[in-house]
């Protein structure tokens, strides 16, 4: 029993890098088929959407809101934008950041449409293509090693680490 608790003790960090290590390639995945559907909405549209950002007012409307309500909310807008492209709504969330709200006994939190990557914006008659240094996703927060991950307009996947240390 003794060394089967020793086993067990030893293996608990091993099995914690290995969940964040999967956890960050599933995140960059989300972020490569944010890029595919952007690129499908692209070829279908002269543009980028155009949809307004988050504003205070925006997020009170969302808070409690039933399910119904929230499909105007920013976030709402911007699932529905990419929907017919392939892109879920799970797709928009980091699985993290899913981890921490159930492990913080927040359940509740999985309700709400949210947005764990965030659009940059570009105006309604500029071509994002034209961008190739400018990240069409940003994730919010600092959920894995090397900062935010960034979906270039490349497809390419970075972070802020490696963004900076160019």
């Amino acid at each position: 029993m003794v060394v089967i608790g020793i086993l067990a003790t030893l293996s608990f960090p091993l099995y914690s890098s290995i969940r964040a290590m999967m956890e960050g390639k599933r995140c960059e995945t989300n972020l490569r088929s944010l890029g595919a559907g952007m690129n499908a909405y692209l070829a279908d549209h002269s543009g980028w959407p155009q949809i307004p950002p988050y504003n205070n007012e925006a997020r009170k409307s969302v808070v409690g809101a039933p399910p119904e309500a929230q499909a105007n909310s920013p976030a709402g807008r911007w699932i529905a934008a990419l929907k017919d492209y392939g892109v879920p709504e799970q797709t928009w969330r980091c699985p993290t950041v899913d981890r921490q709200i159930l492990a913080g006994a927040k359940p509740e939190a999985q309700k709400y449409k949210r947005l764990d990557y965030i659009p940059t914006s570009f105006g309604a008659q500029e071509n994002p293509l034209a961008w190739p240094e400018h990240p069409w996703f940003i994730e919010r927060g600092s959920n894995h090693s090397g900062g935010p991950n960034l979906l270039m307009t490349n497809g390419t996947v970075t972070n802020v680490k490696k963004l900076v240390g160019k």
